[in-house]
């Protein structure tokens, strides 16, 4: 597919030259093809038909002129045709790429010349210059695009890492105070999705028993250097984690960027002192059976203080006592009635 961008450039070289035919060719190891073509159809050719080849392979860089291909003695075998005519005339300029030559601004005709204008010849390298720096702006476009791709797809991949794992995050300018946030961390703190928000904003929503705290740990990481770390209320009353770090400082050390994420932990909070509250719970019970079997032990002990019948009656208490646990736990110790108690010891 030719390129319009190009395609003026061999037009214009073959109005210099009065040319019917101009050529910006690119050399392959087994080929040359044209990446722009004016005034032939002919998209590629053998190697060993290129003028072009010996173009590039000149060190100076300068134009190569062919007046008579017939008279040369390096193409007058040459099997480059136009329109079922042999090519006479011959003048390309070598295109170099960082460095390397890919190929040739070039133009052609059927019939041979006397002279070529010096004129002529610079305006030709001139142009080959420009199709130099029209492949360098346009491979850069391709690498800025690609990079820019791939730069949205991780800008998304992010965001959804931040979305599944409900993490709220946020850039603060300490210089303004303007904080700029992703949805998740508005939505933790009651803001509006679009509006433009300030640190100060992000303080007023924090519980006010919470703030002093908050503040401090900001304090901290503009002294010390360290990473804010601090638990708090929002006045929804639910509870969040605030991670953060100074990115960015002044020549004098003054903090002017700030970084950070948000995480809801109201449902870890609340698990964690429904634990407390079992373990409480557990230890309260653990307390109440150590004493009943040290009572079990004492009562059993004047009852039966021959040891061999001790051991009995109290082994049968015990037993009693783990039945009565079982029928508690199974019933998630909402109670037993003592009939029911009574039939699963005297039952069959």
């Amino acid at each position: 597919m030719n390129d319009p961008d190009f395609d003026r450039l061999t037009r214009l070289a073959a109005g210099i030259f009065a040319a019917p035919i101009g050529l910006l060719t690119l050399v392959d190891v087994d080929r040359q093809w044209f990446k722009s073509h004016t005034g032939t159809d002919v998209t590629e050719t053998p190697i060993e038909d290129s003028l072009c080849v010996h173009a590039i392979a000149e060190s100076s860089g300068e134009p190569m002129v062919v007046l008579d291909t017939l008279a040369d003695d390096r193409f007058r075998s040459s099997g480059l045709l136009i329109g079922g005519d042999p090519v006479r005339f011959y003048a390309g300029a070598p295109i170099t790429v960082h460095g390397e030559a890919l190929g040739t601004l070039c133009v052609l005709d059927r019939s041979p010349r006397q002279s070529v204008s010096p004129q002529h010849l610079r305006d030709l390298r001139d142009l080959a210059d420009l199709a130099t720096s029209l492949f360098e702006l346009k491979d850069e476009a391709r690498v800025r695009a690609r990079t820019t791709a791939e730069l949205i797809k991780e800008e998304w991949r992010h965001a959804l890492t931040l979305e599944a794992g409900k993490v709220g995050s946020y850039v603060w300018d300490i210089t303004n105070g303007s904080v700029v946030a992703n949805d998740i961390m508005r939505r933790m703190y009651g803001f509006d999705a679009v509006k433009s928000l300030s640190v100060e904003e992000f303080i007023a929503a924090v519980h006010p028993d919470d703030v002093a705290k908050v503040r401090a740990a900001i304090q901290a990481a503009y002294d010390r250097g360290v990473d804010y770390v601090a638990e708090f209320r929002v006045k929804s009353g639910r509870w969040l984690s605030g991670r953060g770090r100074v990115y960015q400082r002044d020549a004098n050390g003054r903090p002017l960027v700030m970084m950070g994420v948000n995480i809801d932990i109201t449902e870890a909070r609340q698990a964690a002192d429904h634990t407390r509250h079992l373990l409480r719970e557990l230890n309260h019970r653990v307390k109440n059976t150590l004493a009943m079997t040290q009572s079990l032990a004492r009562q059993t002990l004047k009852q039966s203080p021959d040891p061999q019948a001790f051991i009995e009656a109290f082994s049968g208490r015990l037993r009693t006592l783990a039945d009565a646990h079982t029928l508690l736990a199974d019933r998630d110790w909402a109670g037993i009635g003592l009939i029911e108690l009574v039939d699963t010891q005297v039952g069959p």
